[in-house]
């Protein structure tokens, strides 16, 4: 249940997530800012005693939050922050270190229940006045939920992620459930979907920039007309082939002889890029 500030209940209708935004930026920010301030003597000792790289210096105390030192020389030129001013504004750097490191995307979601007079629209139109830089999707969670358990079931044919479904048998239904169904397929028309599949693309894919990386052979893929590969493997956006060894195993990346592009049928070298949805055989010794 939805309360307020007394912890009274409130309506859907007069909720304004935009407090819970604004507290969750907030939260994540002075986190980064404590955890990168407590060591910060030590990281401006080592830039300003030691002669060492700011990005360098600072790396060394933050792989905790999993950043890297490409993204903190990133903050570090966006800001304009040199050895000369480097402590003059912290909590900007540890901003912006957050925002380059944990992006905010926001799945919108219970907009089945703002249906009426397209409420779900005006909601999200103001979300988006406030919060411009965020990408912002409109998602119906308990629908996506009901879809998939009745595909489970047989009863449907849904693929996450489209605006409608099949019903496959429509005997085995009430009457309430058929009128549910009803009410969903056609309010997934208005949504364009229950954005629960749109949001984790857009995190995973957009905010994240992992690229998906399948192992594989030609035999194991080539001249078959449905296969599905079982194994798919989330790599970071400059992902090389001897990554992708690695991931598979430290003995294929410690071995690694060579890999095989199995589409394009081409041998590609340990420092070859990999590209969105690659298709990768490794090659190693013993």
């Amino acid at each position: 249940m939805l309360t307020n500030e007394k912890g009274d209940p409130i309506g859907i209708n007069s909720y304004d997530p935009a407090n819970d935004i604004k507290f969750l930026e907030t939260e994540l920010n002075q986190w980064f800012f404590n955890v990168i301030s407590k060591h910060w003597q030590n990281v401006e000792k080592k830039v300003r005693m030691q002669d060492q790289k700011i990005e360098e210096a600072l790396g060394s105390v933050v792989s905790g939050l999993n950043i890297k030192e490409h993204q903190i020389l990133t903050a570090l030129r966006e800001l304009e922050i040199t050895k000369a001013n480097m402590s003059d504004n912290l909590f900007e750097l540890s901003k912006k270190l957050r925002e380059i490191t944990k992006p905010i995307m926001i799945a919108a979601n219970k907009c089945d229940v703002l249906i009426e007079n397209d409420l779900w629209k005006i909601k999200l139109e103001k979300l988006q006045k406030e919060f411009p830089n965020y990408k912002i999707i409109p998602i119906a969670a308990e629908y996506e939920y009901n879809l998939r358990k009745a595909a489970e079931s047989k009863i449907l044919f849904y693929i996450s992620g489209e605006d409608n479904f099949q019903i496959l048998n429509e005997n085995s239904l009430t009457e309430n459930q058929k009128a549910g169904l009803s009410l969903i397929e056609k309010n997934l028309k208005k949504l364009g979907g229950t954005g629960v599949q749109d949001a984790l693309n857009y995190a995973v894919f957009d905010l994240l920039k992992m690229k998906p990386i399948y192992p594989g052979s030609e035999k194991s893929i080539m001249g078959k007309t449905q296969f599905v590969i079982p194994d798919c493997f989330l790599m970071e956006e400059n992902a090389t082939a001897l990554d992708f060894a690695y991931r598979l195993h430290t003995d294929f990346g410690k071995n690694f002889i060579k890999a095989i592009d199995v589409k394009r049928k081409l041998m590609v070298g340990k420092d070859h890029v990999l590209k969105f949805g690659d298709v990768i055989e490794i090659i190693s010794g013993k």
